[in-house]
């Protein structure tokens, strides 16, 4: 396995929390479907995956807004 370095921030990692709990209340209060969870959540893990940083950054920050839209 190769190392490479970590992409995110310490402001990253507080974000992915708050990104975490809000769509998991959003699910549970019924705002969002369950559908709406995994393809945001596919959608953020994707972008990591691909090493795309502000992409990663963009669905912590915003990602609630946009799972809330998709239809």
């Amino acid at each position: 396995m190769s190392y490479r370095e970590p992409i995110l921030t310490q402001a990253d990692h507080r974000n992915l929390d708050a990104f975490l709990r809000a769509i998991l209340d959003d699910f549970q209060n019924g705002v969002i479907t369950k559908e709406q969870v995994v393809g945001g959540l596919t959608q953020a893990i994707g972008a990591l995956d691909k090493g795309n940083h502000s992409e990663v950054s963009h669905w912590f920050e915003q990602g609630r807004k946009q799972i809330r839209s998709a239809v």
